[in-house]
């Protein structure tokens, strides 16, 4: 049985071209600080699990323009 991995760092500034991204799990993670403002680029996101993350702060308004 393979254990959970946990990814830590910090969420690569690569992923702002992945804008055809539908789904992003970045759940159980040891990323710190606040979501990156990139994310926002991601605007064809269908799903995005940031549960038991560890991440800071509020969720930014660029969520809210994502359909």
């Amino acid at each position: 049985m393979m254990s959970p991995l946990t990814p830590h760092g910090s969420i690569p500034e690569c992923m702002s071209t992945m804008w055809t991204l539908t789904y992003l799990v970045l759940s159980h993670n040891s990323f710190p600080g606040t979501l990156p403002d990139f994310l926002g680029n991601l605007t064809r996101l269908i799903e995005l699990d940031l549960g038991a993350g560890h991440f800071t702060g509020t969720i930014p308004d660029y969520f809210g323009d994502l359909t």
